[in-house]
């Protein structure tokens, strides 16, 4: 009995090693055959750790893959039909209500987001499949709807106020801070990107007066919006006694703290 056992093991390890051998000669003829990957995931990168969500995913295509054939998926989740063509590939914007997953920061758990893609080459014969593996982590998450309210950071020093009938549906929003290069004060990280209110929603940042470079008025000091060309908010208000800055906006995306120098020659 033990012997037939054996023979079975044996047969079966070499079952197991054939398939293997044929699965790596196939994938070895598939790479040699092209210059490039069939598919591959541009952004968001692998393990990436992302401060904001909607998340943009772009997708490269080699001239040898068939489009008609891709397949994408978020969390096990279809989303195949959610991309449109693009540069050499494949796009799409990716948020709460696609399954994309979201983690506070002070949560004990980390839920990875999972996003697996596939295509066929040309003639059918071979076919690749990517997966990326991702984070997103925020320090607060909330959920408003059409009644408005009032979010605000974890160290209690900005805050977002959204007045009634701003928005149409409840919705996820988030609040990070993020360092940029200097500042009196941290930039915040507000979400989802892109989100646009019917109304303009009041954002505050408290700031500590001595931090205030030298030369720069507090009166000077005003609220900036973006990350790639932030532009000043509108309706600034200093409050000297709150020590506060505030201004309107009308969509989410970072904001920091900005000021007027006035720069000239020193009359003697």
């Amino acid at each position: 009995m033990g012997f037939t056992v054996e023979l079975m093991t044996i047969a079966t390890r070499k079952f197991l090693l054939t398939i293997l051998t044929v699965t790596l000669l196939s994938l070895g003829l598939a790479q040699a055959a092209y210059s490039q990957p069939l598919c591959q995931v541009v952004s968001p990168k692998r393990f990436a750790k992302l401060r904001t969500f909607p998340v943009n995913v772009v997708v490269q295509l080699s001239p040898e893959a068939k489009p008609e054939t891709f397949r994408a998926s978020l969390n096990s989740k279809d989303i195949t039909s959610m991309f449109k063509e693009a540069d050499n590939g494949l796009q799409t914007v990716i948020g709460p209500k696609d399954g994309l997953r979201i983690n506070v920061k002070t949560a004990p758990l980390q839920k990875v987001n999972v996003l697996k893609i596939s295509v066929d080459d040309l003639e059918s014969k071979y076919y690749a499949e990517f997966e990326t593996f991702f984070f997103i982590e925020v320090d607060e998450l909330f959920t408003l709807g059409p009644d408005g309210g009032t979010i605000q950071s974890l160290d209690g020093r900005f805050s977002v106020n959204v007045p009634e009938n701003a928005l149409s549906s409840s919705t996820p929003m988030a609040i990070s801070q993020v360092y940029g290069p200097g500042g009196i004060v941290p930039a915040y990280q507000l979400a989802p990107v892109g989100v646009r209110f019917h109304q303009p929603v009041s954002v505050t940042m408290k700031y500590d007066p001595k931090r205030v470079p030298a030369g720069v008025m507090q009166d000077d000091l005003f609220l900036v919006s973006g990350k790639e060309f932030p532009g000043r908010m509108q309706n600034p208000v200093v409050d000297k006694t709150a020590e506060a800055v505030s201004g309107t906006v009308t969509s989410f995306s970072r904001v920091s703290l900005s000021y007027y120098m006035t720069i000239g020659k020193k009359l003697s």
